[in-house]
């Protein structure tokens, strides 16, 4: 038996209590070391010191300040240098290394055990060690007994990871004889069962490695294990005769274990080994279905983790960014992982370069690979050879696979699978059938992963067989997936109740495109597909993707007669997106040529054009143009109307739009007889409407914001709650009109006075708002006002002012359009922070500001002044000019009976007042009777929770004797 393997422990004592940590961790590691703590300082250099470094392996030397300056510690690496023992150096402080020492440390590796945390460090440790140490251990423990050890590779010095696999009592086998390891081409399955066998703590007497990629390498490694064993005769010929005596020895005997490497056969498997024995066999395939003989562990790629742990020590790279990118662009696939930092390492590339290099000329380089010595083969071959063999067995299965490469690599529904061209296969059972075949084989080779009713396939594997494919073969396989998708991807107007859909084929789309583009004749069908994806992707706020799309789309079909009308459809849906990302002259411009298109189909396109008149609505709106916003949505409802009659759910859309643009201009009867028009008309449009028109919710909120703005914050949230509803199946919840939805919840919130709700909502807004890489629409924008407007009355006031000081002096560049409501609605924030601030002047300035720029935009008798003068008034009460106060609430009572408002909760507001004027008046009977006048309007227009309810039931009990008579 060979001496013990000896790690000798260089240190100085004053770093005794540090080292023997670390020398208590390495021996429960079943390792051997020498240290000598028992040795004081100035004692002579002892010979049995000179024994110990003699029969080491390595010298672990703990660098501090203390052990550089220790003569002791020179003398033992200088005779471990003379010895040509290797040398790690664990540094436990930083410390300066000079003179002999450095001369000596200077080609060691080196380890920062104080930087580092416990785990990496120990994992470094075992690292640097392996080499050295682990293997010459398990070496030992092979000769303590009558062993075999045919394993033909090296062990790799650079394995890393697989914790998931390799950590625990029996990791692999579970209590089994047989255990396989499964997974895709390049994963790393050998190496693992390399490792797993280097990593035994109890060594069997026989270890073989067994080739079994065909039978007759099998065979032949079978009779050489059976020759080793001395089981026949060497000059025996008979091969089934020494295979039927090999299967009695492993009958026989209990201390053995067998790796069958890239073994596909169960039949093998029943062939050559008996049906029971107590010895072991790990298995390494392709073939994922060995559940029924063996303890099954699929071998996933590496984690981003692992793959930067390995590039990391194998390239001694830190650019952490580019560790990553590489591995990515790769798949975290390890052996490509390890082609990839061969080529780097014989090069002399950097990693950022071979990246560019892959995605240029990922062909070459992978025909290009090294054979690894750790490998037994490169990722292209290993994978050719599955194709080959798919060539013979399966064709159909080929025919699959290359259109695979035509996909997105993850979630590929069977559905999908089952429309692309099988032959002569049409019914749909016999083609769900034939594709679960198809999936069978493919798996069988590791070609692919099932779950859940899809299929994955890896990124380089569909890499390989696209540069396998022939290019016509190659165009053919991206029409049929072309085809495919846009058969499945649903129509714009489908999208409202095929969201989920969307989202499922989404990078399927976006694939298929772009191989389609690569080649002519189909250049309508991508036109059409990127017009699809383009709109959903816009629905979920991902506005520069929708925009490029959408403009590739409007550049293939613009230059083709047949296509005019395909082209003009993707410029009105470029418009909106140019509209939602804030570019409103680009989208009146884009918007204009599809008008000028559809006029002159006549009839076929008169739904277009009056879509797109509602469109010129909404960006002449934003671009504060109220005339010219009327003129398109009034030509807009009128086509409608003769053509359709008045349920077309496009009617209400355009009724909504003219509610609010007659509201800000002042027609405050007109817009109110829309508004109860089209909510009137909407409970009788068709249900299947309801859920294709994601329009509507811009219906909803419109809806919401006449109600709101004419006092009715009850009807309001009813139709923001439809909104919100209808929307959430549509949009991402950051998109611009679900951020304007929650901007008029929040506002609701506010004339409530529920403050905690009022924040959440406007929260939601105004961070959706802040997310927006464009300009945003001033209907959005002003969440910013009302959140401050919610946090001062909260108490908030450092936060209100950040809102006022940085978003609310942020307009010019943040919002699209006309500001104007931003800059009214801003004053009235600015003016209630200064009246918190105790400073009255500051705020009638402000209230008076915004009244005026509300006046002069929507006329004398508008409702949008109300909020501004109520201000005006409770300005004027705290600064005790009651007359004042009185003077400015017949100003608001005027609006408000002229415009029939009185039973709305401006009307209760109004009385709240005037009973606040009366009472400081000391007329307290006119008071109770305006409260009792508040209480019956706030009832009728507010939830009976809400805090102005609450506030003027509190105020009448303490002037009544019987609060009975409240009710």
């Amino acid at each position: 038996m060979a001496a013990p393997v000896q790690i000798f422990v260089s240190y100085s004592h004053r770093d005794s209590s540090i080292v023997r940590e670390d020398v208590a961790w390495l021996e429960s590691e079943s390792l051997s070391l020498f240290i000598d703590d028992r040795i004081d300082p100035g004692t002579a250099w002892p010979d049995e010191l000179a024994d110990a470094l003699s029969a080491c392996s390595v010298v672990l030397f703990f660098a501090s300040d203390a052990s550089v300056e220790s003569p002791h510690c020179a003398n033992e690496l200088t005779y471990a240098a003379d010895a040509g023992k290797r040398i790690v150096t664990v540094y436990i402080t930083p410390c300066e290394v000079g003179g002999g020492i450095r001369l000596l440390t200077s080609r060691s590796q080196n380890i920062a055990r104080w930087q580092l945390p416990k785990d990496e460090y120990r994992r470094q440790v075992r690292f640097v060690l392996e080499g050295d140490v682990l293997s010459a251990r398990v070496q030992t423990e092979w000769s303590a007994a009558p062993s075999l050890w045919l394993v033909p590779l090296t062990r790799n010095a650079r394995f890393s990871g697989r914790d998931d696999l390799l950590s625990g009592p029996d990791p692999l086998f579970q209590g089994q004889n047989i255990a396989a390891l499964t997974g895709q081409a390049g994963v790393g399955k050998t190496q693992i069962a390399l490792e797993y066998l280097h990593q035994l703590s109890k060594v069997p007497s026989v270890v073989c490695w067994v080739r079994s990629d065909s039978e007759s390498s099998l065979i032949g490694d079978l009779v050489d294990i059976a020759m080793a064993l001395k089981i026949s005769d060497p000059e025996e010929s008979d091969t089934p005769q020494i295979l039927l005596q090999l299967q009695t020895w492993f009958a026989v005997h209990k201390s053995w274990l067998l790796v069958l490497d890239n073994l596909e056969s169960f039949e093998l498997l029943e062939r050559f080994f008996p049906p029971r024995f107590e010895g072991r066999l790990l298995i390494t395939s392709r073939q994922p279905d060995w559940g029924r003989v063996a303890q099954v562990s699929s071998v996933e790629p590496f984690t981003p983790k692992e793959s930067r742990q390995f590039l990391k020590l194998r390239t001694g790279s830190d650019t952490i960014e580019d560790i990553d990118r590489l591995s990515a662009v790769l798949g975290h696939l390890p052996l490509a992982i390890e082609e990839a930092a061969a080529y780097i390492e014989s090069s002399g590339r950097s990693i950022r370069s071979y990246v560019a290099l892959f995605e240029q000329h990922h062909d070459m380089l992978m025909s290009d690979s090294e054979l690894v010595p750790e490998y037994p083969g490169t990722l292209r071959s290993t994978l050719t050879l599955s194709i080959d063999a798919l060539r013979k067995e399966a064709p159909d299965a080929l025919l699959v696979l290359k259109r695979l490469a035509f996909f997105a690599p993850d979630n590929i529904s069977r559905t999908i699978l089952e429309s692309l061209p099988l032959g002569d296969v049409d019914d749909s059972g016999h083609r769900t059938i034939h594709t679960d075949r198809i999936t069978r084989v493919l798996r069988r080779y590791s070609l692919v992963k099932a779950h859940n009713d899809a299929l994955s396939i890896h990124r380089l594997t569909q890499l390989i067989v696209f540069d396998e494919m022939s290019n016509d073969e190659r165009c053919s396989a991206a029409f049929d997936v072309l085809d495919c998708i846009s058969a499945q991807f649903p129509r714009v107007s489908d999208m409202g109740s095929s969201s989920a859909t969307c989202r499922r084929i989404l990078p399927h789309a976006l694939s298929a495109i772009s191989h389609g583009r690569s080649y002519s004749g189909r250049e309508d069908l991508c036109g059409v597909l990127l017009s699809r994806v383009g709109t959903f992707l816009s629905a979920q706020n991902r506005s520069s993707e929708a925009s490029a799309l959408l403009a590739d789309a409007c550049l293939i079909l613009k230059n083709r007669a047949e296509q005019r009308s395909k082209y003009a459809r993707a410029s009105e849906l470029r418009g909106r997106v140019l509209f939602a990302n804030g570019d409103l002259e680009a989208a009146h411009e884009t918007f204009a040529e599809a008008l000028n298109f559809f006029e002159t189909e006549g009839d076929a396109g008169a739904l277009h054009v009056m879509q797109v008149e509602l469109d010129l609505a909404w960006v002449d709106w934003t671009r504060g143009e109220l005339r010219s916003a009327i003129n398109h949505a009034a030509r807009s409802t009128n086509m409608l109307r003769e053509l359709t009659g008045p349920d077309d759910p496009h009617l209400a859309i355009g009724n909504a739009i003219l509610a609010r643009l007659y509201l800000e201009l002042g027609d405050t009867m007109q817009a109110l007889k829309l508004a109860n028009d089209t909510a009137a008309a909407i409970p009788s449009l068709p249900t299947p409407d309801k859920s294709r028109m994601p329009l509507l919710c811009a219906v909803f909120v419109q809806l919401a914001q006449v109600f709101r703005l004419l006092g009715f914050p009850e009807r309001a949230r009813s139709w923001v709650q439809e909104s919100l509803k209808l929307g959430a199946s549509v949009y991402n919840e950051s998109h611009p009109l679900m951020a304007a939805t929650n901007c008029i919840l929040g506002q609701i919130s506010l004339d409530e006075e529920d403050f905690s709700s009022a924040y959440i909502a406007l929260k939601q807004a105004t961070e959706s708002a802040d997310a927006s890489p464009f300009p945003v629409n001033q209907q959005i924008y002003i969440a910013f006002s009302f959140l401050a407007l919610a946090q001062i009355e909260v108490g908030q006031h450092e936060r209100a002012q950040q809102i006022i000081s940085d978003r609310l002096s942020d307009t010019k560049s943040r919002v699209a359009g006309d500001k104007h409501w931003v800059i009214a609605y801003g004053h009235l924030a600015r003016g209630k922070f200064a009246l918190t601030k105790g400073d009255a002047l500051e705020a009638e300035v402000r209230f008076r500001k915004s009244d005026s720029l509300l006046v002069k935009r929507s006329g004398q008798t508008s409702p949008l002044r109300l909020p501004a003068l109520f201000f005006l008034i409770e300005t004027a009460i705290r600064n005790e000019k009651i007359e004042d106060a009185f003077e400015i609430l017949e100003q608001a009572r005027s609006i408000i009976v002229t415009l029939n408002l009185t039973t709305s909760q401006f009307g209760g507001r109004y009385h709240e007042l005037r009973a606040q004027i009366e009472s400081e008046r000391d007329l307290r009977i006119e008071a109770r009777s305006n409260l009792i006048r508040a209480m019956e309007i706030y009832k009728l227009t507010l939830r009976p929770e809400s805090a102005p309810i609450s506030r003027v039931r509190e105020r009448l009990n303490k002037e009544s004797s019987d609060p009975r008579q409240l009710d």
